[in-house]
C-alpha cells in the first residue's frame, strides 16, 4: 500500500483538491446541522441493535439489480453532505470514474465506487435521514471529540457510558451507527457477490471519517484495520474530491460497468426489508 500512496497526492493535485470541502457551519437552520444534531442524539447502542434486528432478521428482501438500485437514487440528495446539491446517483458514477483514474488496473475498486452509496435506499423504508447518511462512528464506546459536531453527543443517553469492547478487538467486532454503510455491507453479504474482502471493508467503513481522516479510534482497531487504512485513504480521495458539477456521458461508460457488474455481482442484490 505504501507504493500506492504517491498516487493519492497526484490524484488530488490533478483534480484541484478544494480546501473548503467538509466545512460544517454552526447554523441551526441548515439541514446538515439538523441532521447531525438528530444523529448524534439518537444513535445509541440500543437503537443500532434494534435496527439490526429489525432489518437483518426480517427474512424479507427487495430484489434489485445494481442499475435498478442506482435508478432509485435519482433525485435523492444527501442532506448530511455540505459539498453536494445534486442527486446521489450522479455522485456514485463520479466516484467510480475517479476510482478508474486513480487505480486503472483494479477493477473491483471501480465497482466499489459505483455501488458504495446505494445503501441509501434505506430511504425507501421511511427511516429518518440521520439513520441513513452521515459520518459513522462506534456506539457502545466513548464518542471521539474528533467527530464533527461532537457537542451534540452530550445529549446522547450513552454519552457518559464506558466502552463495552476490549482494546484492539477490531472494527468488525464493534457496533457502528446505523446507516447506509452497514446496511449495504449486510446486503452484499446476503447476496451472491464475488467481491474481495477489501471491497467489503471499503463499503462498511468508507464513512468512518474519525478513523481514516483523523486517525482516531485506534484503541479499537486491529492490525488488519490499520493495514486497510491505505485503501480507505485512496477511496476517500475518489469519494470526496470527485464531487464536481459536470455532465457524465453514461452511454460511453455503461458497457464497462455492465461487465464489472456481471463479473462481481451476477445476480440481483437482496436488500433487506424491515420487519414490524
Amino acid at each position: 500500500m505504501k507504493k500506492l500512496m504517491p498516487f493519492l497526492t497526484v490524484f488530488c493535485a490533478l483534480n484541484g483538491q478544494k480546501s473548503d470541502l467538509r466545512t460544517y457551519e454552526d447554523d441551526p437552520s441548515s439541514k446538515v446541522y439538523q441532521c447531525y444534531r438528530a444523529m448524534h442524539t439518537n444513535q445509541t447502542l440500543e437503537y443500532v441493535l434494534q435496527q439490526k434486528k429489525r432489518f437483518l432478521e426480517s427474512g424479507s428482501y427487495l430484489l434489485l439489480t445494481v442499475h435498478e438500485a442506482l435508478e432509485k437514487l435519482t433525485g435523492y440528495i444527501d442532506e448530511s453532505d455540505p459539498d453536494v446539491s445534486f442527486s446521489n446517483h450522479i455522485h456514485n458514477y463520479q466516484t467510480a470514474q475517479a476510482c478508474r483514474k486513480l487505480l486503472p488496473d483494479c477493477d473491483w475498486f471501480h465497482l466499489v465506487g459505483l455501488i458504495h452509496d446505494i445503501g441509501k435506499l434505506l430511504y425507501l423504508f421511511d427511516l429518518p435521514t440521520w439513520a441513513i447518511v452521515g459520518d459513522t462512528f462506534p456506539v457502545g464506546h466513548p464518542f471521539s471529540p474528533k467527530c464533527i459536531y461532537y457537542d451534540f453527543f452530550k445529549n446522547n443517553p450513552d454519552f457518559a457510558k464506558p466502552s463495552i469492547y476490549q482494546k484492539h478487538c477490531g472494527f468488525d467486532n464493534v457496533h457502528f451507527s446505523w446507516g447506509h454503510d452497514e446496511y449495504l455491507y449486510q446486503v452484499l453479504k446476503a447476496s451472491n457477490t464475488k467481491l474481495p474482502k477489501e471491497a467489503f471493508y471499503l463499503i462498511r467503513y468508507h464513512s468512518f471519517y474519525p478513523f481514516h481522516r483523523e486517525y482516531d479510534y485506534l484503541d479499537l482497531a486491529s492490525d488488519e484495520d490499520v493495514a486497510m487504512l491505505g485503501y480507505l485513504k485512496l477511496f476517500n480521495a475518489c469519494d470526496l474530491y470527485s464531487k464536481v458539477d459536470e455532465i457524465i456521458d453514461y452511454a460511453a461508460i455503461k458497457e464497462y460497468y455492465d461487465a464489472l457488474i456481471k463479473k462481481y455481482l451476477p445476480e440481483p442484490l437482496k436488500f433487506f426489508r424491515p420487519g414490524l
